[in-house]
């Protein structure tokens, strides 16, 4: 099996080190000097793979050719990107979508792939330099159908050290991770702390209950205990880890707001409901996002 993983970033770094070990990876990337260190001098995986040189690099703009596509862009990316391939190189070609929140989903009924899938990401990473990436936190990838076949991809669900899993309704699993993404991505960067720190301050945690208590109202996870169990699970199973928009707000970066707050905001304006918190964290990043950038 061919895997093409589209994204420069920390997580298509991670992905596409780990993989290259098992599988033939193409990696794509936007930048032409990216690609050239990258042929150069491998790719590297700090607390994982060393050196790695058994994987392709090319531009996002080439050709994908692969089995299975995994995009690991951020949202903004997607509709530039998606624009010209809304129709699969191949008939069997598969594709992944990997973003945090909910706005890929609205791209799904517009693309001709029949084999569509979404993972979730559980790993910590962070980028080094256009060649390294830290592994901050090892977890798991959760996969689920959209539609198609998911025994498809059974040659990625055989491996304990870098597990991908199977999983049976896709927008459960969206929905978990849209919510942790809301509650602790907007918190950390507006705070400028590590993921723990939402934990280990109790007026922060106070903030971080708040907050959860407003998102699900719009954000459908069942039990809503037990996902907030889930949620203080995963900042104390991460709790050194800087989320990725606190690392977007950091280096000046465009950052997920609108796919994981302002979904929020537009589905419970759909309802006619106010989400008062959550207003002000979407204006707050979005704020600070522009003063940086």
């Amino acid at each position: 099996m061919k895997i093409g993983v589209i994204g420069g970033g920390a997580v298509g770094l991670l992905i596409a080190g780990y993989l290259s070990l098992r599988f033939p990876v193409t990696l794509y990337v936007r930048r032409n000097a990216q690609k050239r260190l990258l042929a150069e001098e491998g790719l590297t995986v700090e607390n994982g793979p060393g050196r790695i040189r058994g994987f392709r690099v090319a531009l996002s703009d080439e050709p994908w050719e692969d089995d299975v596509i995994l995009l690991a862009v951020k949202q903004h990316q997607l509709p530039a990107l998606l624009e010209k391939r809304e129709r699969p190189v191949r008939p069997d070609q598969a594709l992944m979508f990997l973003q945090n929140g909910a706005g890929h989903l609205r791209l799904f009924d517009r693309l001709d792939y029949e084999n569509l899938y979404v993972g979730i990401v559980e790993h910590g990473a962070w980028k080094r330099s256009d060649t390294t990436v830290v592994h901050r936190g090892s977890g798991r990838i959760l996969v689920a159908a959209v539609r198609g076949r998911l025994s498809l991809l059974d040659p990625l669900f055989h491996d304990a050290s870098f597990p991908f899993v199977p999983a049976d309704d896709w927008r459960e699993i969206v929905n978990q991770k849209w919510l942790a993404n809301a509650v602790i991505n907007p918190l950390t960067a507006l705070y400028r702390v590590p993921n723990g720190a939402l934990l280990d301050n109790e007026p922060l945690r106070r903030a971080m209950r708040n907050v959860f208590d407003e998102a699900v109202r719009v954000i459908d996870v069942g039990d809503r205990e037990a996902a907030w169990r889930r949620l203080t699970a995963i900042c104390r199973q991460t709790r050194d880890n800087r989320s990725s928009m606190l690392q977007d707000i950091e280096a000046g970066r465009k950052t997920e707001i609108d796919a994981i707050l302002g979904e929020a905001l537009a589905v419970a304006e759909a309802r006619g409901e106010k989400l008062t918190l959550i207003d002000f964290l979407y204006h707050s990043i979005s704020g600070l996002e522009r003063g940086r950038r």
